[in-house]
């Protein structure tokens, strides 16, 4: 038996509301108000782990490649 995986497909009409759900804007302040890029990434990861690597990484302030790294290590 073959194996599927999920995969969300959004209206651009609801990407609003799913950003408002997620609390994008309470994460960036929160993000921002962390010293140094070890700290903000360990807050994500930890708090905000289903976020997608590369938004991580832009959050972070550091690479995708970086964020994959850290969650391989923990």
């Amino acid at each position: 038996m073959g194996t599927a995986a999920v995969f969300p497909v959004f209206y651009p009409e609801c990407v609003p509301d799913i950003l408002w759900t997620l609390d994008i804007d309470g994460i960036k302040a929160m993000v921002h108000a962390l010293p140094g890029k070890r700290s903000r990434l360990t807050y994500l990861l930890r708090r905000h782990g289903y976020l997608p690597d590369t938004e991580i990484a832009a959050l972070a302030g550091c690479t995708a490649h970086g964020v994959r790294k850290r969650r391989q290590a923990a």
